[in-house]
């Protein structure tokens, strides 16, 4: 049997070794646009909020060190101020392609730089993919892990219209940040991007040590984290790009909420444990100081929080277990066809998705080859 797995982002390298090691006389096919397995695992600060009991996952998990001159203010400066744990090994970021992939086994192939177009039917069942340049990759199964927004988008474009809810209830954590420019000396060779953070029933501050292009430049990210505004990803081309729309601001109680993370993110900034470490801060790349900001009044402030760029790339919801699939995430109405990443959560998580996506794949492609397994018997 061969499966193909459509995106080798987090998810989509858990599912893949799985599968492999589950099925050992099966062949893995790993089809990635990019050029690299790993998808955000490469990308995003590896922040592992709280405790990482009851996830299963293979993540080697390790304390931030050293810290920032900016998280050690924000840890005099507030008592629930505490540090992270990061997916490291030995101070270096561990991808999960790395944890995961890090010697794929004989029954995996991998394909880069490889966008796929559609899935093929053959009347509702699965039978491969088509890629961009024409190619047909032939499977018997295929699995969807290419995000909450590639994965409805592929859905739509292959013509499963008649599934209610796909592309369906977007959410995304709502965040605004704060840019703090450090003094001279102020910066601390070998800090991790993230080390600190402040931790709300349903908000947070996440301590930015650097930026990747300016090392004296740090940061203040206030994110409301429990939103009710959703929205959606639609395809009005069927050959054309997806159409996102996410109103941040749909929602009064979310806009308030966000108001709370930056009210934190705010007093923060003007505590004197950050002052003696920070030049100034400002609130946009035109130089606007957090002080210019606050003079205008709340309303200045909430409008801010209505147009700044958005600060979280946490995107989930747009392919609900239980409305899109059933509960171990199999398409209703097709078969061999099976959806496993962010885009299956009722919704974004209350904190940084990484753990949670990780364990998801871990459980889903574990209840697939028990059920397979006992089928083949």
């Amino acid at each position: 049997m061969r499966w193909l797995v459509v995106g080798g982002g987090s998810a989509g390298c858990v599912v893949a070794a799985n599968l492999a090691a589950g099925f050992p006389d099966d062949q893995v096919l790993v089809v990635e646009a990019g050029a690299e397995l790993g998808g955000a695992s490469l990308v995003n600060a590896g922040v592992v909020v709280g405790s990482s009991a009851g996830y299963r996952h293979r993540l080697p998990l390790e304390p931030a060190d050293p810290i920032g001159a900016l998280g050690q203010a924000v840890l005099a400066a507030d008592p629930r101020a505490a540090t992270v744990r990061l997916a490291r090994r030995g101070g270096v970021r561990v991808s999960a392609a790395e944890a995961y992939l890090g010697v794929p086994p004989g029954n995996v192939e991998v394909r880069l730089a490889t966008a796929v177009a559609r899935i093929e039917f053959d009347d509702r069942r699965a039978v491969g993919v088509h890629t961009a340049d024409g190619t047909h990759l032939a499977a018997d199964r295929v699995v969807l892990c290419a995000g909450a927004v590639a994965t409805p988008t592929l859905l739509l474009r292959s013509g499963v219209t008649d599934v209610p809810g796909v592309g369906e209830g977007l959410q995304d954590h709502a965040g605004a940040s704060l840019a703090v420019r450090l003094v001279p000396g102020a910066v601390v060779p070998g800090a991790p991007q993230v080390a600190v953070t402040v931790e709300a029933p349903d908000h947070q501050v996440v301590v930015l040590e650097h930026t990747p292009d300016d090392p004296g430049l740090a940061g203040l990210l206030a994110g409301h984290l429990t939103p009710l505004g959703e929205g959606r990803v639609t395809l009005p081309d069927p050959d054309g790009p997806p159409l996102v729309t996410l109103d941040r601001s749909a929602s009064a109680t979310d806009l308030v909420a966000l108001r709370a993370a930056a009210d934190d993110a705010f007093a923060l900034a003007r505590h004197p444990a950050v002052r003696d470490i920070a030049d100034d801060v400002f609130v946009d790349a035109h130089g606007t100081t957090l002080d210019t900001l606050t003079a205008g009044g709340s309303e200045a402030v909430d409008a801010w929080l209505r147009n700044a760029p958005s600060a979280y790339h946490h995107a989930a919801g747009t392919c609900r277990l239980g409305t899109v699939t059933d509960d171990i995430g199999r398409v209703w109405l097709y078969t061999r066809l099976a959806v496993c990443d962010a885009s299956l959560f009722a919704g974004v998580p209350r904190r940084n998705p990484y753990l949670s996506v990780i364990d998801l794949a871990e459980r889903l492609s574990s209840a697939w080859v028990q059920g397979l397994r006992r089928e083949r018997r």
